[in-house]
């Protein structure tokens, strides 16, 4: 997946472009579902497992924040209500 950062007019925009019938499939789920999107600062580490991400956030131990980290979670009516 292709991966854009466009500013203009004060405007600012993250474009994801697939590459592939995957991407694109994941793509398409994110859209048409309602979704909460939250922002973290952290980085990505390698595990025995590949990567993971690590969030600072949480009381974990400090590394870096190199890295923007969006998390989109399906919002669900019990967190619509609140």
């Amino acid at each position: 997946m292709k991966t854009v950062i466009y500013i203009e007019d004060g405007i600012q925009q993250i474009i994801l472009q697939p590459e592939n019938e995957f991407e694109r499939n994941i793509l398409r789920v994110i859209k048409e579902r309602e979704n909460k999107v939250e922002f973290y600062y952290g980085s990505f580490g390698l595990c025995e497992g590949g990567w993971v991400r690590r969030y600072d956030q949480y009381g974990n131990e400090s590394y870096d924040k190199r890295s923007l980290i969006l998390v989109i979670k399906e919002w669900i009516e019990k967190e619509k209500k609140q």
